[in-house]
């Protein structure tokens, strides 16, 4: 599924628009103009989507954006856990129970595997012959004529290649290299909190015919649990 990048120094890629960046947004938008026959670069700077991803969070409006690209079928077979209800504690006491079913809708908020919805999101969008895909393929650099970005330096290995196009789209995330080296980037606010984020198997009392989101309180800390797939 995956093509890697096999080039000379001297080669480069003409296309009409560069997507950098193989998360959510990135492989979204590249299948949706693969689908409407432009041709689309995507630059993803890994080879493969089997790492561990902070985003699993899906919420209903996320979801609906799958209806509206066509792909709710393939969306519905990626593994995932949907939500019933949320239960909030305070110092060890329940204190909130509240359902998430929202009446007259299929969408609830559901945590996703990301590696398996980018996979499907890169193998339909494989299925156009504009699109084109570059794994293990790293940007370290924007190119311009007369003010205006026509493209990309991308680093495979040891080699660096351009790619060129009419238009380039930054989605390589929160430290996008892009926004910087185009002058996007904005200030940010101080961080004035920590988050610690990890996965341990989930304990007995979680169900997982019966999934609830658990926030936990007190002592100035707050905590949230949210069962997985992979439970």
């Amino acid at each position: 599924m995956v093509e890697h990048w096999k080039q000379t120094d001297s080669e480069a890629i003409e296309t009409t628009t560069i997507v950098a960046g193989g998360g959510p947004a990135g492989a979204l938008l590249a299948y949706l103009l693969a689908k409407s026959g432009i041709e689309v670069v995507l630059i993803e700077q890994h080879h493969d989507f089997s790492r561990e991803f902070r985003g699993e969070g899906l919420s209903p409006g996320g979801q609906s954006m799958f209806r509206e690209a066509g792909l709710w079928s393939r969306f519905q077979e990626i593994p995932q856990v949907s939500f019933r209800r949320m239960q909030l504690y305070f110092k060890g006491q329940r204190i909130v129970d509240l359902s998430l079913d929202t009446s007259g809708s299929e969408y609830r908020a559901c945590w996703v595997s990301q590696p398996a919805m980018l996979e499907m999101l890169i193998e339909e969008a494989s299925r156009y012959p504009s699109f084109r895909f570059l794994g293990g393929s790293r940007v370290v650099e924007t190119t311009r004529e007369g003010g205006r970005v026509t493209g990309v330096v991308v680093r495979h290995g040891k080699t660096e290649s351009r790619v060129r196009a009419k238009y380039t789209f930054a989605a390589d995330g929160r430290f996008s290299l892009m926004r910087r080296k185009t002058g996007l980037d904005q200030p940010k606010s101080p961080q004035t909190f920590d988050v610690v984020w990890c996965k341990f198997p989930s304990p007995d009392f979680c169900a997982p015919e019966y999934p609830v989101m658990r926030g936990y309180f007190g002592a100035g800390h707050a905590g949230v649990a949210i069962p997985t797939h992979d439970h």
